[in-house]
């Protein structure tokens, strides 16, 4: 007998059958809830035991991390989502976890905790290249709250030392050289804009401290290019601009006030992260604080001092060494040396995580 081409069974493509049926809907529903619920239950259970070695010991076993990385690969595969791109996309969140261990912005353990947590991003939404940066912002901002609510009283007595007049200042000739400059890098690629933003909003403002017409040159070639683009971009870059000078500021009251005790060099202990850089110069000894530190690396002072003249690193995450001690002791020139109070990441990372599965920044 052959089929009726009336019968609505039948005249209806087999898929759309099923798909117009209401149990079945509710049935795709819930294995596409339980699709994920899988994978972020594996990953909530890894990142919370990782949570508890960081707060109680200040260290997350790398067991731990590489098996939260290979179940996120893993399920990757079986997902679907394995593909060239899935590769790139965690090899450039591993040179960047590892730029920033290289920087001493955080310890091994944490920046495998981040490539672990960046290599299951992309089961729960949609990622490009660099997504891996919405975790490490969003985790940045996280960071940042706590800290302005635990050391709310320190921050309110230092103020004079984050809130300076020079900064609006110099903010503002920033952002009339930058404007320009963003609207140019946006045509090319916007995440090169950004970088390039963030790049101003840290590093220029010290170069701006005194009138300079160069900035007044480019933002009026600016005006005579693209008038409306570039008034309607200026206040977003001013903004954008004086938040990171601000936040850089806060980050050397931080690093340099805040969150560094002072040790006698007969209490120093392996394993202390040192907020100072001890050098020689000349015979003499040098100290930098961690921002100093940085800063002369960025600007390349950093890259040539010879490494045979540095006896402490601050920018070494991995701590003080028992023959760094001793070569301290041996100097005989100081007596303290800052230390900074370390800094439990995998609850911020973490919470950067999940805020970035449904706020995903870039």
């Amino acid at each position: 007998m052959g089929l009726n081409p009336f019968c609505p069974v039948f005249s209806t493509p087999f898929p759309t059958v099923f798909s117009s049926s209401p149990f079945l809907l509710m049935v795709s529903s819930v294995l596409s809830s339980i699709k994920l619920f899988i994978p972020f239950l594996v990953v909530s259970l890894f990142s919370l035991a990782a949570i508890y070695f960081d707060v109680k010991e200040r260290r997350i076993p790398n067991n731990l991390n590489y098996l939260l990385l290979l179940s996120s690969i893993f399920i990757s595969v079986f997902s679907s989502i394995f593909s060239a791109t899935y590769i790139l996309f965690l090899l450039l969140s591993l040179l960047f976890s590892y730029l920033l261990f290289k920087l001493g912005v955080w310890g091994g353990g944490d920046a495998k905790f981040f490539w672990a947590l960046s290599a299951a991003f992309p089961l729960f939404a949609d990622y490009n290249y660099y997504s891996f940066l919405s975790i490490f912002l969003n985790s940045a901002f996280m960071l940042a709250l706590g800290l302005l609510v635990i050391h709310f009283k320190q921050l309110v007595k230092l103020r004079r030392n984050v809130f300076k007049i020079e900064l609006i200042e110099a903010s503002l000739l920033n952002s009339l050289l930058s404007t320009p400059l963003f609207l140019l890098a946006s045509r090319l690629d916007l995440l090169l804009a950004l970088v390039f933003l963030v790049v101003a909003g840290f590093f220029l403002n010290p170069l701006l401290k005194k009138p300079n017409p160069v900035p007044f040159l480019l933002f009026f070639a600016g005006l005579l290019l693209d008038f409306n683009s570039t008034i309607s971009v200026f206040p977003l870059v001013f903004a954008s601009i004086i938040t990171l000078a601000f936040l850089k500021n806060v980050l050397k009251v931080f690093s340099s006030r805040v969150l560094v005790k002072w040790v006698a060099l007969r209490d120093l202990r392996k394993g202390m992260v040192p907020a100072e850089t001890v050098y020689l110069e000349k015979g003499r000894v040098m100290k930098w604080t961690m921002a100093e530190a940085l800063g002369s690396l960025v600007r390349g002072r950093g890259f040539f001092l010879p490494r045979n003249k540095i006896v402490v690193d601050s920018l070494n995450a991995a701590g003080i060494s028992g023959k760094e001690i001793k070569e301290l002791k041996k100097l005989g020139a100081l007596k303290y040396l800052g230390v900074r109070e370390t800094i439990a990441f995998a609850p911020v990372l973490f919470l950067g995580f999940v805020l970035s599965v449904f706020w995903k920044v870039v």
